[in-house]
């Protein structure tokens, strides 16, 4: 079977709404067995068969299928089901004048008491400036977006 404690600290080792952590779990009531769970942020993409391939030994196929998930503790994972606010939202920003925006796929938890909307999303930030010089030229500031285009 898969080590979880592995594939938690693969994932953060904390839930990605409440920030709580597996130590802290498990320092508090000695274990993390059925306190943390994986949710697909697509549940179309989830493995057909994902309960088996969760008891197999550590693989790349485990892996990628964790990758298409958020830790999260149970509490946190029952209310982002009852609440069942899947979304997306488009993130911009800019360098200079060029401009450019990414649409990231997610769930929403939203709190009545301090009124906000959370958005939890697994999909890497791609709006991240970075410097790139080729050769002995000038350094230019790229979106990493931006450089993982075909016709860069």
């Amino acid at each position: 079977m898969a080590n979880r404690t592995q594939l938690y600290k693969y994932r953060g080792n904390c839930c990605s709404h409440c920030g709580k952590s597996v130590e802290e779990v498990v320092a508090r009531y000695g274990t993390f067995n059925r306190m943390f769970e994986f949710h697909h942020i697509d549940p179309e993409q989830k493995h057909p068969k994902y309960s088996a391939l969760m008891q197999r030994t550590l693989s790349a196929e485990q892996i990628e299928e964790i990758d298409k998930c958020l830790l999260l503790c149970r509490d946190c994972h029952g209310i982002i089901h009852a609440q069942n606010i899947e979304g997306s939202i488009t993130i911009r920003s800019s360098i200079g004048s060029r401009v450019a925006s990414q649409k990231l796929k997610g769930w929403f938890i939203a709190d009545s008491l301090d009124k906000t909307l959370r958005f939890m999303s697994n999909e890497r930030n791609l709006l991240q400036p970075c410097f790139v010089s080729l050769g002995a030229g000038e350094r230019e500031k790229y979106f990493i977006l931006e450089l993982m285009q075909e016709d860069r």
